[in-house]
C-alpha cells in the first residue's frame, strides 16, 4: 500500500518525510506543497494507478494511502477525466467535484482519502470504515498527520516539541497485546477514527473545523437476519465481486499468501482467473498445512511457491519488523518480513490475505466458552458473559499500572454494555473491531501495508453490508462464512478439508464435531502406532510455530534479551513486580510465552528510538 504525511512546510520538507517513509528499496515517493502544507505520498505499487492526482482548474488535490476498489468500466472511464495524477485518484477527484457529500460510498475498501480544496482552504480526511489504514495526528501545539507514529514523533522533534512515552500505552500492551483507540505510545500523537471525515480549516494556522461518522455497521442501528442460507448465499456474491474488482488484469499479477484455512482460498477461487495467481505458504517443516495448500493451488492450477522458514526466522527478523510496524504489537505476529523479499521477486500488483475474517464473522471478538462433550472441548463455543479478555491472554500488572489499564478499559467499553452484554454483544465487538490497525495481530499487517501492494478485500462495502447483518448466533461458530466459502470455491474446493478443523469448509456443526471426535481417534491410533508424537517441536500442523517452544530454544531471541541495563530491568520491572531477566528463556517458554515476546518487541523498540533506560 502507501504512507501518508500531512504539515505545513514546503516540498523538500514532504520530500524528507518520504523518505522516512520509505521501508523498501522499491518504495516510489511523491512530495509536493500547497496551501502552505507538505504533502508526501509513498506508494509500493503502480503509481500511474495510485498516486495522488490534481485539477488545474480548480487547484482540488486528492491522495490515498491504502486502497480503494473500481471495476473495469470505472476504471476505463478514469483514463478520459481531465486531471493529472493516478487514476484511482482521479475517479475520486471527480466524485468530490460533482457531489463531495457522494464521495464516501466511492471510497470501497481500506483506503485513506486526503483532499486539498483550495477553493475554500479547506483539509479534508476520510479514513476507512474498519480503520485498516492507520492515520495519526499530533496533539500537541503543531499541526501534523501521518500514517506512522515513529516517523510523526521524529518530525515533530526536529520542531522543538517533546515526544514524552505514555506509559499507560505500554502496561495496556503488556497487559492485554495491545492498546485501546485512539492511545499511541506517545503522549502528543493520537490515531484517527475509522469511518470519520475530518476536516481543517486552512490559513495562518490549521484549525480543526468538523468531524463527521459517515458509516457505522448495520447492527448498530437497523434489522438482523437470521436465515442463515440467504445470508450465506449474500456473502458469496459480495465475496466474488470483492476479490473480482482486486484481481482485474489492470491491477497486475494476483499473489494469494495461502493457508490450509478457509479464509484464504476464497481469495485464490474467487479471482477472476486462478490460474494467473502465485501463492506463497509460509511453513516451518512439511506439515498438513502445507500439503492442504498446494492441493488448492493445484486444484485451481495456480502456480504455488511454498517459502519454508528457517529455525530462528522470527527473531532474525524482529528488529527489522518493529521498526516497520512501530512496535505494533508483538514480533510473534510479524509473519512476513522474512518472506517479502520473494514476495517481492514475483512484481505483484496486489497481495490477497484472508486476513480478520475470524473477526468479522467466526466470532473471534465474542466472549465465548467451548462447548464440551464428554469433558472434553469441542471447536465449537457458545456465548460468555462480558470479560475484558476475549482473545489475547491477559496478564496482571502490578496495581498501580493495573489500575490505569482497568480505567482505559472501562471507559472503552461502559458499564451499560458490559453488564447486558448478551443484548449487547455486536457494539462491544463494533469497538473491539474498529480501528482494525490497533487489534494485537496487527504487525504482520502493518509489514504489509507498509511495504507490499496488500488489498484488505473484507473492507469491500459489499462484504461489509453482509457483515452487518449476521446475529450472533449466525457468527459466533462461522457456519456463514464457511458456508459461503463453500460457494465461493465450488465441489473441488469444499473437498479439500479445512486444515483448521479438519472438515469440509462448510460443514455444519453436527459435521465439526463428528469430524473432530474422528481426528480425535485417529491421533490417539497414530500415537499409540508410534506413528505420531506428543513431544514439543517448533513446526506445528498449522501455520506458525509452537511458540513455547521457540521462546526457549531460539538463540536470536536470547541474544535480543541479553545485557540489559539497571535501568531496563528497574523499568520493567515496575510494571511487572518482578526482574523479567530473572526468569530464564525456557522458563518463559513454559509459562508464559506470549507476555515475554510483548516484553522483548517493548525492549527492542525501545531501543530503537533511542529510549535505553
Amino acid at each position: 500500500m502507501s504512507g501518508l504525511y500531512i504539515a505545513p512546510g514546503t516540498a523538500a520538507y514532504a520530500d524528507n518525510a518520504a523518505r522516512a517513509l520509505s521501508f523498501t528499496d522499491s518504495t516510489q515517493r511523491i512530495a509536493n506543497a500547497a496551501e502552505g502544507l507538505a504533502m508526501a505520498v509513498t506508494r509500493v505499487d503502480s503509481v500511474e494507478l495510485w498516486a495522488p492526482a490534481s485539477d488545474s482548474a480548480t487547484q482540488v488535490r486528492v491522495a490515498l494511502g491504502g486502497r480503494v476498489s473500481f471495476g473495469s468500466d470505472q476504471w476505463s472511464c478514469a483514463e478520459s477525466l481531465p486531471y493529472q495524477g493516478g487514476l484511482a485518484c482521479r475517479l475520486l477527484l471527480e466524485a468530490w467535484l460533482k457531489d463531495p457529500r457522494e464521495l464516501p460510498a466511492r471510497i470501497n475498501g481500506a483506503g485513506c482519502v486526503v483532499i486539498l480544496d483550495s477553493r475554500d482552504h479547506t483539509l479534508h480526511v476520510f479514513t476507512d470504515r474498519l480503520g485498516v489504514f492507520p492515520f495519526y495526528q499530533a496533539t500537541g501545539r503543531s499541526f501534523a498527520l501521518c500514517s506512522h507514529p515513529d516517523v510523526l514523533a521524529d518530525a515533530l522533534a526536529k520542531k522543538g516539541e517533546a515526544n514524552e512515552i505514555d506509559r499507560t500505552t505500554l502496561a495496556e500492551f503488556f497487559a492485554c497485546g495491545c492498546s485501546v483507540q485512539p492511545f499511541t505510545y506517545y503522549k502528543s500523537i493520537q490515531q484517527l477514527d475509522a469511518a470519520t471525515h475530518y476536516t481543517w480549516r486552512l490559513g495562518s494556522a490549521v484549525s480543526a473545523q468538523s468531524k463527521r461518522v459517515f458509516w457505522k455497521p448495520i447492527y448498530l442501528s437497523g434489522a438482523l437476519s437470521d436465515d442463515a442460507e440467504a445470508v450465506a448465499e449474500a456473502l458469496a456474491d459480495a465475496v466474488r465481486k470483492a476479490v473480482l474488482r482486486r484481481t482485474q488484469p489492470r491491477l497486475g499479477r494476483p499473489v494469494v499468501l495461502l493457508s490450509g484455512g478457509a479464509d484464504s482460498r476464497a481469495a485464490l477461487f474467487g479471482a477472476r482467473d486462478p490460474t494467473s495467481v502465485t501463492c506463497f505458504t509460509l511453513y516451518d517443516e512439511p506439515n498438513l498445512e502445507l500439503r492442504t495448500s498446494q492441493a488448492l493451488a493445484a486444484v485451481a492450477d495456480a502456480e504455488h511457491r511454498p517459502f519454508q522458514r528457517d529455525a530462528d526466522y522470527y527473531g532474525g527478523n524482529a528488529e527489522e519488523a518493529i521498526r516497520i510496524s512501530g512496535g505494533f504489537w508483538s514480533l510473534m505476529d510479524a509473519h512476513y518480513t522474512g518472506a517479502a523479499g520473494e514476495i517481492r521477486a514475483v512484481n505483484p500488483g496486489v497481495v490477497l490475505t484472508g486476513c480478520y475474517a475470524d473477526y468479522m464473522f467466526k466470532g473471534l471478538l465474542l466472549n465465548r466458552r467451548c462447548r464440551t462433550l464428554f469433558g472434553r472441548n469441542l471447536p465449537l463455543y457458545s456465548l460468555d458473559d462480558f470479560s475484558f479478555e476475549f482473545y489475547q491472554p491477559h496478564v496482571r500488572l502490578r496495581d498501580k499500572w493495573q489500575t490505569l489499564v482497568q480505567q482505559r478499559l472501562e471507559s472503552r467499553f461502559p458499564s451499560a454494555l458490559r453488564e447486558r452484554y448478551a443484548e449487547n454483544c455486536l457494539p462491544v465487538e463494533d469497538l473491539r473491531l474498529r480501528p482494525l490497525s490497533r487489534e494485537p495481530d496487527v504487525s504482520g499487517r502493518l509489514f504489509l501495508l507498509r511495504t507490499l501492494p496488500w488489498d484488505h478485500w473484507l473492507s469491500d462495502t459489499d462484504i461489509l453490508s453482509v457483515y452487518g447483518q449476521l446475529p450472533v448466533a449466525l457468527k459466533i461458530n462461522g457456519a456463514v462464512f464457511g458456508k459461503a466459502v463453500g460457494r465461493v470455491v465450488g465441489p473441488a474446493g469444499r473437498h479439500i478439508f479445512n486444515n483448521n478443523y479438519g472438515t469440509p469448509v462448510d460443514a455444519s456443526e453436527a459435521g465439526r464435531v463428528f469430524w473432530f471426535l474422528i481426528a480425535v481417534l485417529r491421533r490417539k491410533a497414530r500415537r499409540a502406532l508410534g506413528l505420531e508424537s506428543a513431544a514439543p517441536k517448533l513446526a506445528t500442523s498449522g501455520s506458525w510455530p509452537d511458540w513455547s517452544y521457540y521462546v526457549a530454544h531460539s538463540e536470536a531471541l536470547a541474544r535480543l534479551w541479553s545485557n540489559p541495563s539497571a535501568a531496563e530491568r528497574e523499568w520493567f520491572a515496575d510494571y511487572l513486580g518482578r526482574d523479567p531477566w530473572q526468569t530464564s528463556l525456557a522458563e518463559w517458554g513454559r509459562t508464559d510465552s506470549f507476555l515475554f515476546l510483548r516484553l522483548l518487541t517493548a525492549r527492542i523498540w525501545l531501543r530503537q528510538r533511542r529510549l535505553s533506560l
